[in-house]
């Protein structure tokens, strides 16, 4: 996946690989975690604005959780490809 990701979405930032079933990932400055997400749903990928998770009023970098404890190893480029698509769609460059 972090490989995926790095190849396919070269600007954003992955942190948490450590967890072992999901990861996070920063968004570049302009690329809205809540677009990204709306877009990627359409697609069938389902991630997380990390927004969701901070307690408070949610203030932080925009950025999402992506699980992965039960995506299969033959689907990742895949689910990466059309989060790619999903960024471009939802005019997140």
């Amino acid at each position: 996946l972090v490989a995926a990701l790095a190849e396919q979405l070269p600007r954003w930032r992955v942190s948490g690989v450590a967890a072992g079933l999901h990861l996070l990932v920063e968004l570049p400055a302009g690329v809205r975690a809540d677009a990204v997400t709306r877009a990627a749903a359409v697609r069938g990928v389902q991630v997380m604005d990390l927004r969701t998770c901070r307690a408070g009023d949610g203030d932080g970098p925009q950025g999402l959780v992506l699980g992965y404890g039960n995506l299969a190893d033959r689907l990742v480029e895949q689910a990466v490809g059309e989060l790619a698509a999903a960024v471009r769609t939802a005019g997140a460059g």
